[in-house]
């Protein structure tokens, strides 16, 4: 995503499990009590890079505590060390 816009996910599509590796991901910003709705509007960022407890939005170019997001399920792509 290019421009910064609030998107209806399904959480169904994400976990808040961090991945078992570096990889590149979609996340979603984590709303209180997300686990209780079948969907809810938050920000999406399709590149975001998690590594070792943190996610970097290459967008914004800050990392933040891994625990701020929710992680999709199936989109992920490991990083090449």
């Amino acid at each position: 995503m290019t421009k910064e816009e609030q998107v209806i996910i399904k959480t169904s599509s994400y976990t808040e499990t961090f991945p078992e590796s570096s990889c590149k991901v979609k996340v979603a910003i984590r709303a209180v009590g997300w686990d209780k709705n079948d969907c809810f509007k938050t920000y999406v960022y399709e590149d975001a890079i998690y590594d070792g407890g943190f996610v970097t939005i290459p967008e914004k170019k800050q990392s933040y505590l891994a625990f701020n997001f929710l992680f999709h399920k199936l989109k992920r792509e490991d990083l090449k060390n």
